[in-house]
């Protein structure tokens, strides 16, 4: 009896046809169905794509998508904030920015002179008004952003804001050529209100968590003379970042210049290169010593000693030993 051992031969054909099918339509997953058994594509990586390059493309594909606040002037500011406008002379930034949104009951907007003075400067005044008002803004008069613990109508705006403006905006934009010389008292005047303006935001506490103080200067020698970077900063805040600022992305806004040989307003025939300084609170840590804040402690990176009280000359550490 010859017996004769059965060979199996492997066949490799349906192997063969499922890499075929996944090099061209993708890894194939079985629907979760009831009764469903077909096989669909999986939603994700491509064959041909590793996941670092899937990763690339998807982030690009995602920053050419629009954002839904896409249009002028929507990169800095939108409606979900609160913003307070300081020094708007005739409302028009304000005015600009309720009708880019479309409505604006978290926007406030202050201008130096009283409503008899605001209205009759400028015959658009009262138009701008009417348009912030209409969206829902709130307008007021009478408001020096270089005195602002002294205004009442600001910190009940905060107080309103529960927690504070996330944006401070103030545009100290400047008439004629940029690189004109100016007189040491000039300088003087103009860093003391610089000096007014940032104390007075901190005093007040009139910043949100996180929120910002948007100082908007012409680009030039004149405003490189102040120093307003190193007085935010002895005064404890710190620069975020410094963009262009184009006014042009605002339509409808009519800037003028503040400062004019020290004293008076007048409107700008030509738009200037301008930038904007974003300041928050700096740190415990970043400031240095809590003088600022009126803080008896010292900050030394994550240190924190007592100053000698003066009447004793002890430490806090000496009297808690020596009551032991």
């Amino acid at each position: 009896r010859v017996s004769m051992a059965k060979t199996k031969v492997r066949d490799n054909r349906g192997q063969a046809r499922k890499k075929l099918a996944i090099k061209k339509h993708g890894k194939m997953i079985k629907n979760r169905r009831v009764g469903g058994r077909k096989l669909a594509p999986v939603q994700g990586i491509l064959p041909q794509q590793t996941p670092q390059s899937w990763r690339k493309q998807w982030r690009a594909q995602q920053l050419a998508i629009p954002s839904k606040r896409a249009g002028p002037g929507s990169g800095l500011y939108h409606k979900d904030q609160h913003i307070l406008v300081l020094g708007d002379r005739n409302f028009s930034f304000g005015a600009a920015l309720a009708l880019l949104w479309g409505e604006s009951d978290r926007l406030t907007v202050s201008t130096f002179d009283n409503e008899a003075s605001a209205l009759a400067a400028d015959i658009e005044t009262e138009d701008n008004v009417e348009t912030c008002r209409a969206c829902g803004g709130n307008c007021l008069y009478g408001v020096d952003p270089f005195q602002l613990p002294d205004s009442d109508a600001v910190r009940h705006a905060a107080r309103k804001s529960r927690g504070g403006f996330d944006r401070i905006i103030l545009h100290m934009l400047q008439a004629g050529s940029s690189s004109a010389k100016q007189t040491v008292a000039q300088v003087e005047e103009i860093q003391a209100r610089l000096r007014g303006l940032f104390s007075g935001v901190l005093l007040a506490d009139l910043l949100a968590p996180g929120g910002e103080l948007h100082l908007s200067l012409s680009r030039g020698e004149q405003s490189d003379a102040w120093s307003a970077v190193p007085i935010a900063k002895l005064l404890g805040l710190r620069v975020r970042a410094c963009s262009e600022f184009d006014p042009a992305n605002f339509p409808g806004y009519r800037p003028f210049s503040l400062i004019i040989g020290g004293s008076g307003c007048e409107a700008l025939t030509t738009l200037p290169t301008c930038k904007t300084y974003s300041f928050m609170v700096a740190k415990r840590e970043e400031h240095g010593a809590g003088d600022a804040s009126g803080s008896t402690g010292i900050c030394r990176g994550k240190e924190t000693t007592k100053r000698p009280n003066s009447a004793t000359g002890q430490t806090y550490k000496d009297a808690v030993k020596q009551r032991r």
